[in-house]
This record gives structure tokens, sequence and C-alpha cells, in this order.
């Protein structure tokens, strides 16, 4: 395979080179091989097979005008066929930062698919160095209006990063839609709007504007009304709907493709419920300092500013936040800026009880910054010990701890006050924790007993099991085990691939089986 690539970019290259000189077009021309990361990050990031990466073979011809490149492409498709769906014109419609060049893909004559980017030495070096190094020589002159749009996208980026608070959420974002293909939309009025693909109208309401983007209430796509959540395509005409008191919902987590629409809806959410929690912090607060006989106007300053110190908070408002969220509750607070004068209630007694009933799993997870506190591990991921975790601070119900992979974590952490680090604690007692099998294998007898043999080999407790045929005719087994750790379940679901006939091996929660 490599000696036929090696060959297929020299008879490429000396090709482009005659057809190029015949027809008067000065260019120079390079080629490379895409490297076997690179082929395999794209197939991962884009879902497809080797066979669907058509740019393992590139070439690229930098010529010394805008009409050479044009020519220079009709030349090329009158030698070799391009490959349907993968011709993309950046020349006149640029990338969001600035990015120009005329992209095709075609078939060479022993059936092998190459791609050539064709480009000016001017566009050349805006994507070699980027927009800071081709300003750099445009500093005492008028920036074009490519360039100020160039301006624009860098300011919203930085405005984005606003909306961001952690670095690698934003670093994460931001390589993900920089690195995937595009799709070109319309405004109404026929301004272009870059997206990434699978893009939907909500994406596209916030690349308009921070508010049409909270206040979208739904979208016509081509004069049609359309789902918030439709994929949007090359060439469509989007026209945004909008309320005055319409606010972003949670659910559009799950349907935007844009770093700068997660980001704003994030931070819209994150703001809405740090409110509430403020609220309900200075309710809670007000009940507990009526208890001793004051109000929070008569709260002595110093007490109240030891007590934030204590708890390693800048505020009041960070404390009624704190309080809102359940991470400190009202009588430990009161408790330390009125030493002696708060009393133990009912409610707080009623929460030591369940602590003790529920309180085993604080001897399993450290959480960090909380003392006395309810652990709780979420049942739909079923973290067990070696898993990475995350807690979050529920309303009345402790931490909830969540494997860092689960689901679900990302819409529970729109609100960063409830995030809280936990870890697993180095306890000498070896617990057991429920885990989930998933297993594929050619349909024949004997197929359970012979994973339970070897549970049992073990010396792993069943807690459930069952064995069945899928609608394509392969068997099926689903196994609840009591394993002590992750590297349990991984010893155990190595052994399980090796025995005959097993396809496949997965690890699944609890839940999955039972339902």
């Amino acid at each position: 395979r490599r000696e036929v690539i090696d060959t297929l970019i020299h008879d490429v290259g000396q090709v482009l080179e005659e057809k190029m000189r015949e027809n008067r077009i000065e260019a120079e021309i390079s080629g490379r091989i895409k490297s076997v990361f690179s082929i395999r990050k794209k197939m991962q990031d884009q879902g497809i097979d080797v066979d669907e990466v058509y740019d393992v073979l590139a070439f690229r011809l930098i010529t010394t005008s805008i009409k050479d490149c044009y020519g220079a492409l009709g030349i090329i498709h009158s030698i070799w066929p391009p490959v349907p769906g993968r011709i993309k014109d950046y020349i006149a419609v640029p990338k969001a930062n600035l990015y120009q060049s005329l992209h095709t893909s075609v078939m060479s004559e022993k059936g092998l698919p190459f791609e050539i980017q064709i480009r000016t030495q001017e566009m050349h070096e805006l994507a070699e160095h980027g927009i800071a190094a081709h300003w750099k020589y445009k500093e005492r002159g008028q920036l074009t209006e490519k360039e100020t749009a160039g301006a624009e996208w860098l300011r919203a980026v930085k405005d984005w990063q606003g909306d961001v608070a952690e670095p690698r959420e934003f670093s994460r974002n931001l390589m993900r839609d920089l690195f995937q293909d595009d799709v070109h939309v319309f405004t109404p009025r026929g301004k272009v709007i870059d997206l990434p693909a699978g893009a939907t109208p909500v994406d596209f309401a916030y690349a308009v504007h921070t508010e049409v983007g909270h206040r979208c209430m739904g979208a016509k796509v081509n004069g049609r009304l359309v789902p918030l959540k439709t994929p949007l395509a090359n060439g469509d005409i989007v026209e945004i709907l909008t309320q005055a008191d319409g606010q972003p919902s949670r659910d559009w987590l799950t349907m935007v493709r844009t770093g700068r629409a997660r980001a704003k809806i994030r931070a819209y959410l994150r703001r809405v419920e740090r409110e509430r929690s403020v609220e309900l912090g200075r309710s809670m607060l007000e009940k507990e300092l009526r208890k001793v006989g004051l109000r929070p106007k008569t709260l002595p300053e110093e007490g109240r500013e030891q007590a934030l110190r204590t708890l390693r908070l800048a505020s009041m408002e960070d404390l009624l936040a704190a309080l809102g969220t359940g991470k400190i509750t009202p009588a430990h607070f009161v408790s330390l800026a009125v030493p002696g004068e708060a009393k133990e209630s009912a409610g707080s007694t009623l929460f030591r009880r369940v602590g003790r009933v529920l309180g085993r799993n604080r001897d399993k997870v450290l959480v960090h910054g909380l003392g006395d506190t309810l652990v709780n591990l979420a049942r739909c991921c079923n973290p067990i010990p070696g898993d990475a975790i995350v807690g979050y601070v529920t309303r009345g119900r402790g931490v909830s701890v969540h494997t860092e992979d689960c689901p679900n974590l990302e819409a529970l952490l729109v609100d960063e006050d409830r995030q809280i680090e936990v870890e697993w604690a180095s306890s000498g007692e070896s617990d057991r924790f429920e885990v989930g099998i998933h297993v594929e294998t050619v349909n024949r007898p004997g197929r359970l007993a012979r994973v339970a043999d070897l549970l049992e080999q073990e010396k792993i407790n069943i807690r459930h099991a069952d064995a069945g045929v899928a609608d394509d005719g392969k068997g099926t087994i689903t196994v609840i085990a009591e394993v002590e750790n992750r590297k349990q379940v991984e010893r155990l679901i190595e052994r399980i691939r090796r025995i005959e006939g097993v396809r496949r091996v997965t690890r699944i929660s609890p839940r999955q089986v039972r339902s």
C-alpha cells in the first residue's frame, strides 16, 4: 500500500506540474501522506471507516491569483473525476477564522481517492501562521472587510471564553469547533453564517446574537417551521422566532454543536440557578437565626466575618449560595458566627439520624470541604472504586457521586457551584459494589454456565444473570455481579473475552440490566 501511494505522489505531482505549465498557471505543488494518528483521530471524531477518509493522500497548489485557483480546479477535474459532495469553496465563503482555499477530492486511475487544496500565497500564509501573523503586516494600513470579520471572530471567541468557567472546557470546545466540517447557512437578509456540521437552529441563533439565542422559541428553515433540534444543511435560509420573555432550556445542551452556544446556555442557567440558590439560602439563614433571636442585620459583624473566613467564603452572597445548594447547613454557619447560641434543631437531628442509616457511603468516598454529609453513589452510572468520579451537591439528599463520563453529568453541572471534589477513600474493609456486564456471543448451549463458572473461580457473587437471543441471532448474557473495584471488573471482562464464542463484553449499569 505504501509503495503504491509513493508512486501515486510522484505520478500525480508530475501530471499537475505539466498541466499547469501547459495552461500557463504558475503554481507551487507539494504532496503528503496523512499520519496514522491523524487518520485514526478523524475516523473516531467523525465516526467513519478508513474507506471514507478521502485525504489520506493530499496535494497543495499555491497559485498567484484567485483566478488561477479556479482555473486550476477546472483543469484538475478534466484529468480526474471529482468525488461527489467533496468539493468545498472556502474562497467564496471563507471560514469564520478567515481560512480560504478550494478543496476537492478526486479518484485516481488506480481507484485511490486523494484530496487537492488550491489557494493563493496570501491565503497560504494566513492558513499556516494565523490571523495575528497576517495582521502584523497590516498594522499601518486599513483592514479589509474580510479582515474586519476576522477581528469580529476573535472578539466573539474572547467573549465566549468569558462565559466558560473551566479553561479545559473552553479549549475542548474551541478545538471541536475549529476542526469540524462546516455548513454554510444564510440569514433572511443573505448574511452567511458558518457552523459545524450537525449544528441546529439554536446554534444559529447564538451565532447571530446572544440575546437572539436566549429568546429563541422556534425556527423556520427555508420558510418552514422545524423543531429546534433539526440539523442544518448547506444553503439553508434560517429565520429565528423569538419572544420577549423567552429563556434557554437545559435540554438545549443536548442539541447544540458549537462551543459558543453551549457556553452561553450554561452561563445563563448558572446565573439563574445561583440567583435561586441565593434567595433560598437567605430564607434558610433567616429561619435559623430566628431560633437564636437574631436577624441577618443584627448578626455580629465580627462573628460573621470570622465564620466566612473559616468557611473560606469571600462574601455573604457566596455564603447564601452555598446554603441554597446544600454545601453548608444554616446551623453550622450560625454555630460559627454566634458560638454557644446555636441550638440543634429537629431537622438537623433528623439529618444526623438519616446520615447514620445512609452514611456508610461516607466511609467509601471523601468529600473535600464538607464534613458530616450524606453521600450516595448515583444509580445512573453506578461508580465503583477506581473510576474517576465527580461530586454533585443535591438539594436535601447530600452529595451524589457520578463517574466523570456519566451521560447525565453535563446537564447536572450547569450550576458549577454544585460541583464538589470527591475521591475514593482508602478503606481497609473489603466493600462490594454492583456492576452490570453485557456479553455478546455465538448462540450455542452452555454460554451462561461458562460465564457463571468463571465468576465462581474469581470468587465473585452473582446477584442476577440472564441469557437470551438478540434480533440479529447473536446470543446475549447479562449479569449483575458484586465486585471490589474497577481493576477486578477489568480482569473479569478480559477473562470473559477469552471464552470461545464470545464476540464482545461491555460494562453497563445494573439499572440497564434490571430494565
